[in-house]
Formats: structure tokens, sequence, C-alpha cells
């Protein structure tokens, strides 16, 4: 059998009775070899020989077995029997299976691995795959896809024809247009078909079928009950089961972030959008890179509410965003910016001072937990909860350091620092009070009589109470009695002879308890014997008149 060489004829031929997938494509001219006939062209070269009819149609042949050598036969280019041209996994993540035949029990595809014909590919709710073409044309698999490459043929030397079916989900696709050569790109849904030559669109489906297209760049024709829309770049339609495409609609500019920051140090993570009008609802995905591929969250967020995620590492991603129509079309996307975020070293917890707490003197004790990663910490006190002029503001090494303030409100909080200098996030602001203690007493010497001792201190006011001490040590370890007094003054039995040593603090009504006086020392004096005495003389008075 004679080679032949296939020409490719960019002019398309336009007969009645040739379906509209054939009459938009191009034309390959197969020239006559002497012996050749039709039918036996048409064997060698379609990949179905009973559309030989079509070439007699094209080509208007009163006589199909009369051909003479020489002679140039027009062929659609997409009737020829071409080779497969199989698609090359580049990226997948996530919940990704591929079924090489529909009994196929499914795996997870690798990057580098080859896609057949009639092969399908799920994602699941987290999954996602981009498959390439030998001519740099791609699609992008979203999650809880489901699509099956029915065909993917180079017919001839500069003609590929491939059909998709998306059953489920999201699809992106970018086809490649190469000079000298045209491709067929089809994807079919349970609704509708979308075909286009070099151009960039979405089509997707939902739960009830229904299918939306949407072009980037490029025209697309959407087909569906033998009606055909063209979309034109920014165009996109939408097709319910059973019925007619939808009139093509301008699809909406993307809403932007507002308040972008340099870098998020808490979460979860809260970016608000402008407004678009017309819009009912956004997409915003972030991902881990530019091309949109590596998407780590991604959510339909409704017309005035905030992107919010959590859980995420530290790093740096890529926001996206678009708009969504009350039909549910997709408007272009925005130019992804980027978004860093580093959540570590976190704040610490803190432990010391206590939320709303009183201490009696002119300094406190930060005390916080340490935090893993964390090469020190920086604190500061304000005496406002701005800390736009903080009274301190200090690095340290540990996880405790004690702060001289005087008496007052303050502001307190302490950040974690990294070893290569960056500060993280703040811990929330805690407030607390240095306040004067109850003023100490110093008590009088005390005043003993035969039977009782009492001891005096200066009045300190309302609202206090105090405290007397007597110990028969200075430390105070033996006790002799710790009491507390309303008023200012404390009537105890009279101690045996010795030293003794006194001391006192005031209390005020919340409880607090002021510092204690030094220590005073008193003796108690050993009583005069008078009993003994008296004993002594009657004795001798009776020794005396016994004498006499």
């Amino acid at each position: 059998m004679r080679a032949m060489k296939y020409v490719l004829l960019l002019a398309a031929v336009c007969v009645a009775g040739l379906p509209v997938a054939a009459l938009a494509g191009p034309m390959v001219a197969i020239t006559v070899a002497p012996g050749d006939t039709l039918r036996a062209l048409c064997r060698q070269h379609l990949e179905e020989p009973d559309a030989c009819r079509e070439i007699y149609r094209v080509n208007r042949m009163q006589n199909p077995d009369l051909i003479r050598p020489g002679q140039r036969v027009m062929v659609p280019a997409e009737l020829l029997r071409g080779i497969p041209a199989k698609g090359v996994v580049a990226f997948t993540k996530g919940d990704v299976r591929y079924y090489r035949t529909d009994g196929d029990e499914g795996r997870p595809p690798q990057v580098g691995e080859s896609l057949e014909e009639g092969g399908r590919i799920e994602t699941g709710q987290d999954g996602t795959v981009e498959v390439q073409f030998g001519d740099g044309t791609s699609f992008l698999l979203k999650p809880d896809s489901v699509l099956s490459l029915v065909r993917s043929r180079q017919k001839g030397d500069e003609f590929v024809l491939r059909d998709l079916f998306l059953r489920a989900g999201r699809v992106m696709s970018r086809i490649r247009k190469a000079t000298g050569r045209e491709q067929r790109y089809n994807i079919r849904t349970p609704s509708a078909v979308a075909g286009a030559r070099g151009t960039e669109y979405r089509v997707s489906v939902d739960a009830e079928e229904t299918t939306r297209s949407e072009v980037l760049t490029g025209t697309v024709a959407v087909e569906a009950m033998r009606r055909e829309v063209r979309l034109q770049e920014g165009e996109g339609t939408g097709v319910r089961k059973g019925e007619i495409p939808q009139p093509p609609r301008p699809l909406l500019p993307p809403p932007v972030p507002l308040g972008l920051e340099p870098i998020y140090k808490s979460e979860p993570l809260r970016i608000a959008f402008t407004t678009v009008a017309g819009a009912s609802a956004l997409r915003a995905a972030l991902a881990r890179d530019g091309e949109m591929r590596d998407v780590v969250r991604e959510k339909i967020v409704q017309v005035g509410e905030p992107f919010e995620v959590a859980g995420l590492v530290d790093g740096s991603y890529f926001l996206e965003t678009t708009s969504i129509d009350d039909r549910g079309l997709e408007g272009k996307p925005a130019v992804p910016v980027p978004v860093v975020i580093r959540l570590n070293p976190p704040p610490p917890h803190l432990e010391a001072p206590q939320e709303g707490a009183e201490y009696r003197r002119t300094s406190v004790t930060a005390r916080w937990l340490r935090v893993g990663g964390a090469a020190g910490y920086r604190i500061q006190v304000g005496d406002g909860p701005g800390f736009t002029a903080p009274l301190v503001d200090r690095r340290v090494e540990g996880v405790e350091h004690e702060v001289e303030l005087g008496y007052g409100r303050y502001h307190f909080r302490v950040a974690s620092v990294a070893a290569d200098g960056y500060q993280g996030e703040w811990s929330d602001a805690l407030t607390f009070s240095l306040v004067k203690p109850p003023p100490t007493p110093t008590p009088a010497a005390p005043e003993a009589d035969g039977k009782q001792m009492r001891i005096r201190v200066r009045d300190a006011g309302k609202g206090f109470t105090y405290r007397f001490q007597v110990a028969r040590d200075e430390r105070f370890t033996d006790l002799l009695h710790d009491t507390k007094k309303d008023a200012p003054e404390l009537v105890i039995p009279r101690p045996d002879e010795g030293t003794y040593y006194i001391r006192t603090s005031c209390i005020d009504a919340k409880g607090s308890e002021g510092n204690f006086s030094p220590p005073q020392s008193f003796v108690i004096e050993p009583r005069f014997p008078y009993g003994t005495l008296g004993v002594i003389g009657g004795i001798m008075g009776i020794i005396v008149l016994l004498a006499l």
C-alpha cells in the first residue's frame, strides 16, 4: 500500500447534509495514485470505512468509482484513522483515581504516567489532577469530578481530535494552537457539547446535570438539542438537561480582596472582598502555586461575607477569586495575589499576672509557658490598651521576668520571637493593678499588770482589721498568739517570765494583708515573791514564840 502525504487545508467545505462538526473542521487532501479506488482509500485512511459516503458528498462526486491519478480527494480530518495521542499526568494531589477500563478497580495515577483512550479519572473532595498532551494542550480536573478520555487521536500530521466526557464536576482546559496544526477539542456532558480550538475555557456539571461553559480566551461552540451558541472571550452560557443553550452572557469581573496584610500571624484567616454588581456569590481559592493547581482551600462565599479558613501551615500562598452570577456562571478569575502565613512561633500562654488581679506592691512578676521554636520573647507593659507608647518594651530570654512599675493600672502582653528574629502574634492583652498595701502598724510597748498584757497599735482607719503575733523566738516559729482583731488592741493573759517578740500587720476590706512590722522584743520580769516571804515570816514568828 502506497504511503500518502496528507495536506491540511484550512478552508472548510460546506455541503448540505454534512454534520455541523464536520462542516467546521479542517480538510486533508489525499492525492490519488495509479490503481487507487475511492473505496480502497477509505479502507486505508478512514477510522470508519462506512464514512466514505461523506467523502462522496464533500467532493461532490457523480461517480465515486471514477477517480484519476493525481486527483486530490478532500477528506474531513476528523474522519481519518488516527493514532492514539496519550495524555500524561503532570500534577496530582489528594484523592485521585484512574480507571483504565470500566471494569478496572482503579488506582492513584502517578506523575509522568500516560493516560489512554477509554480511561476515566475521578477526583475526591480534596483531589486535583492535571493532564498534558504533547502539543501543550492540558486540562485541570477539579475536586469531586468524573471525566473520561473518550478519544485522543493524532489524525495525520496536522490534526488532533480529543473528546472528553465530563460526567460531574469542573474542568479547566487550555488548548494550545500551534502553527500549521489544527485540533478539535470537545467536552461532552450529560446535557451539552462544548467544542473549541485554541482557547482557554471552563466547563462544569452540577448535581442536576446542568452544564456551564465559560470562555476566558478564544471562542467556544456549545451545542445541545440541535441548537448551537458561540461564546466569545469573556462570555458564558448554561444548559439544563433536555433544553437548548441559554443566550451568551458576559462574565462578571472578579472581586478584589480588601486590606490584605503583609503577613497573617493568626487564624482563622479572614479576607473580605469588594462587592461586584450582579454577583450572588464568589469563589475564593488559596493555592501553593501561582498556576492555582495545588489548591489547599476553596470556598464559595456569599456576597458580603469574608473568606475564612483555618488549619493552614506556615508558607507562601496565592489567592484567586471569581464572581458567580445568578445563573451560576463564574466570571473571569483575578490575577492570583500572594498571601503569606506565618503562625509560628505562636504567642505563649500567660500564667502571671492574672487578669484583673491587684498586687500590693510596686512590681510584678510576669510568667508564661515556654513555646517550642521560640528563641526568646518580647514583653510590653503599657498604661493603655493600645500599647502606643509602652512603659516597658524589652526582649527577654527566659519565661519569667520581674518588672518594676509603681502603683497604677497596667496592660501586659508577650510575643514569641523565632531564631531568625521573626516575631509572632502578640498574646491577648491582660490588665492588672499595683496598689498600695495596707499600712504597717507599729505596736506600742506592751502594758502588763498582774494578770494581763495589753498590746496597742495606731488606728489605721475604717475597714481595717489587725493581726497580732506574739512568739518566743524572733523568727516567729514558736508562736504564743496569732490573733486577728477588729480593734487596734490585743489583750492576752500575762505570759510567764522570759523574753518575747511581737509584730503586727493590717488587713484591708478585700482581705489583703500588709507587711508585718519589724519584730519588737519585750521581757516579762519575775514577779516579787510576796507570798513566799509571808510564809517565811509566819514560820519565823512561831519559832520566836516557842523560844520564849
